[in-house]
């Protein structure tokens, strides 16, 4: 994980960043741009930090990876968003799925609910440090973290089957593998689950090193 501070005017003007937004990061002239967790807002020293996951060193890296790996003081890149529909209804429990692309909007979104709040983080493929902090964070309220295997999704799919839930009084966030995403997304609709309880997002597609991330939810 490498941690990156953006700093602009922008940036102080920006008053409502709610915990799960993104900005989306255009590396380079005619770059796609990837979407990546606003892990922290200082809107008085009109800065951003974005934690980024490092997935050691790829054979032919995108021009994502290949900047995150070399970027420096005073480097430059593009900028849009804030961006998110997801909101936490405070009445629901709140259930989030992710892979280890997700531990920095996981982490943010624990660190910013209420102490009273009944919530649930199902992690896969993540190391040790990483879940150390989510049970931090997750210590902090009525919350509980569940680490499975990297099993190529399995192991989300696996908890999203056998984990009870019920569109009355659970909200669901997930973000992981694109593929991944999608087959939880039916599972979750098989059970009645609705768009205003279920934000699902594909962070990244396995076999494409340099993935497009959609605009909207599946």
């Amino acid at each position: 994980m490498r941690r990156v501070t953006f700093g602009s005017e922008d940036f102080c003007s920006l008053r409502d960043v709610r915990p799960g937004q993104w900005m989306k990061l255009f590396f380079g002239e005619g770059a796609a741009g990837r979407a990546y967790t606003i892990r922290a807002h200082r809107p008085e020293a009109g800065e951003i930090d974005i934690d980024f996951v490092l997935h050691g060193e790829a054979p032919d890296p995108g021009p994502a990876a290949s900047w995150i790996r070399k970027v420096s003081l005073g480097c430059r890149v593009r900028l849009y968003g804030p961006r998110s529909d997801f909101r936490h209804d405070p009445k629901r429990r709140l259930c989030l799925f992710g892979d280890e692309c997700a531990l920095p909007a996981i982490c943010v979104i624990l660190e910013s609910l209420p102490r009273q709040t009944s919530c649930i983080a199902i992690v896969e493929g993540a190391d040790r440090p990483a879940i150390g902090k989510l049970c931090q964070a997750a210590s902090l309220i009525n919350s509980s973290v569940v680490q499975t295997p990297d099993r190529r999704g399995e192991g989300l799919l696996a908890v999203g089957r056998n984990l009870p839930l019920s569109p009355d009084w659970d909200q669901i966030w997930v973000g992981c593998e694109s593929a991944t995403a999608r087959r939880l997304r039916a599972e979750f609709a098989e059970l009645g689950f609705e768009r205003r309880s279920l934000h699902v997002s594909g962070y990244w597609k396995r076999g494409v090193s340099d993935h497009v991330d959609s605009d909207g939810d599946y």
